[in-house]
């Protein structure tokens, strides 16, 4: 068995094929930039460089057998799937054969928490001169059921892509009950509270009968007449519960506070962020994290019914490298770690950068970018990565295959 990646230089953001060569099977991991991304030094605008990735994952794998894995449903990792879904391509109908997405769909609290950040985030972006945000879970939602034939929910110790792979990240059962206090902090109502609550019911039973075609539901894309829920309605709902929330936190004097309580709502989304790795252990391990929170990995890293490999040959890091999620791969022995990142046009952009920690990992980097990196000084050849393992860029390339 053989194993490599093909990384796309997304900036801040995600997309990599996960390739087994033995049976030629290719897992695409997230596709999604993130929405104040600078791209401007080659394709001028996201817009492009969204349509080059999507039109080149199209052209190479619509005749393979391409799955897709969503780790979570934020901006970075999915707006190129919505994008897909919006351009009305038929080349992107059904390009994947299955779709994997987290098992949350029994709990209208995880998903009234990502229905919040998205309100939130709309809210704060509004009187900025960036784009408001496009890729909403509803808009997911709808790529997912046109964009695969199957989908299929994971959580910790499911299996799957025929046995290959397993989930280590999330649990079955996780406690979101955060998301009262933080609806608290914002100062919405109660009646606020079980609208949200009970919307997000409505889409959880929208996906079980409708996507899934559980629940007895028989009915295909688009309305179910049986459980009188259509995605048109979902949507109507929506931009009134959104403009509602606006109405209520538009005040420029709680930013301070809003900005709090939308880290709080990022951190608890990560929470149903998808962790897995290779089943059987050998020379072609595998670690994709998608934005799992230092909380979440050390979890992981201690847990006795599922225990990560001693040695790796690829580690995907997680949150693009940033220093608030930093975990220390270094016991796992890594050949070559992943990092996703790239200059974003926001005032702590900093914070975005990759952490130096991750430096002095003695393993072949692998970045698509290194214009927000605290390890370089001047370019990436002179930095601590270079000294501890050598480093690669994906930069200037659409895409490259890592071996």
């Amino acid at each position: 068995m053989s194993r490599e990646v093909e990384v796309y230089n997304a900036y801040f953001g995600d997309c990599i094929v996960l390739k087994d060569t033995s049976d030629n099977t290719n897992l695409l991991i997230d596709f999604g930039i993130h929405l104040q991304s600078d791209v401007s030094n080659i394709y001028g605008n996201r817009q492009r460089l969204t349509e080059d990735i999507a039109n080149d994952l199209a052209g190479k794998y619509s005749s393979c057998n391409a799955n897709l894995l969503i780790t979570h449903f934020h901006e970075d990792h999915v707006s190129g799937l919505v994008y897909m879904y919006q351009s009305g391509d038929a080349k992107f109908s059904k390009l994947f054969n299955t779709v994997y997405i987290a098992n949350i769909w029994n709990d209208p609290f995880a998903v009234a928490s990502n229905i919040l950040e998205e309100f939130v985030l709309i809210n704060q972006l509004k009187s900025s001169s960036l784009p408001n945000a496009k890729a909403s879970l509803l808009d997911v939602l709808n790529f997912v059921s046109s964009g695969a034939s199957n989908v299929t929910l994971l959580s910790r110790g499911v299996e799957f892509e025929n046995g290959k792979y397993i989930a280590l990240w999330p649990p079955k059962d996780i406690s979101s009950d955060d998301i009262n206090y933080i609806i608290n902090e914002l100062g919405l109502s109660e009646s606020f509270r079980k609208r949200i609550l009970d919307f997000s019911e409505k889409i959880c039973l929208y996906v079980r009968t409708v996507i899934l075609k559980t629940d007895g539901g028989n009915a295909g894309e688009g309305n179910n007449t049986e459980i009188g829920i259509s995605m048109e309605d979902l949507k109507s709902e929506y931009e009134s519960l959104s403009q509602e929330t606006m109405g209520i936190i538009d005040n420029r004097d709680r930013d301070e506070q809003i900005n709090v309580q939308m880290n709080k709502l990022n951190k608890l989304n990560h929470k149903y962020n998808i962790v897995f790795q290779n089943v059987d252990s050998g020379d072609e391990n595998v670690l994709f994290t998608g934005d799992a929170e230092k909380e979440q990995m050390e979890a992981i890293s201690t847990a006795d019914d599922y225990k990560l490999h001693s040695r790796y040959k690829f580690i995907k890091i997680p949150h693009h490298g940033t220093e608030n999620h930093y975990f220390d791969f270094s016991p796992y022995n890594p050949e070559k770690i992943i990092i996703t990142n790239g200059m974003v046009k926001y005032k702590n952009y900093s914070a975005y950068g990759i952490c130096t920690d991750y430096g002095k990992i003695i393993a072949k980097h692998i970045c698509t970018n290194s214009n927000n990196c605290h390890n370089c000084v001047g370019t990436c050849r002179i930095s601590i990565c270079n000294t501890y393992g050598g480093r690669e860029l994906i930069f200037y390339r659409l895409s490259k295959v890592i071996r």
